[in-house]
C-alpha cells in the first residue's frame, strides 16, 4: 500500500503542476475529474488519493511561495494548506489502517421466534 501512496504523491505533484501551469480551464477540469475517479476506486484509490492530495498541496504551497507576488500568495497558500491537511489526514488513516479481514462466522443464521 505504501508504494501506491508514493505513486499518488508523485501524481499529486504532476496534477498540482498542471493546475498551476497556464493551461485551459478544460484541462484543469479534466484533472479534477480524474482525481474524483481515483478517489472512488476502492481501497487502492483512497490510498492513491491520500498521496495525491498531499503531493498537490505541497507543490501548490511551495511554488507560489517561491515565485509569486505577495498578494497572490495569500489565497493560494490557504488552499494549499487545506490540501496538505487533507492529504496528511487521509494518509495517516489509510497507511496505518488495519486491513485484516474480519473472521468469517460459520453456521446458519436461525430466525428468531415469530411474534
Amino acid at each position: 500500500m505504501r508504494v501506491v501512496w508514493v505513486l499518488g504523491l508523485a501524481l499529486g505533484m504532476v496534477a498540482g503542476g498542471i493546475v498551476l501551469y497556464d493551461v485551459p480551464l478544460f484541462v484543469k477540469l479534466l484533472v479534477g475529474l480524474a482525481v474524483i475517479v481515483v478517489g472512488v476506486a476502492g481501497p487502492f484509490g483512497s490510498v492513491l488519493l491520500a498521496g495525491l492530495l498531499l503531493g498537490a498541496g505541497l507543490l501548490t504551497f511551495f511554488v507560489p511561495l517561491l515565485t509569486s507576488e505577495p498578494a497572490a500568495v495569500g489565497s493560494s497558500l490557504g488552499v494549499a494548506t487545506l490540501l496538505i491537511a487533507s492529504g496528511v489526514a487521509i494518509s495517516f488513516r489509510e497507511l496505518f489502517r488495519n486491513r485484516t479481514k474480519p473472521p468469517v462466522v460459520s453456521g446458519a443464521v436461525r430466525p428468531g421466534p415469530e411474534i
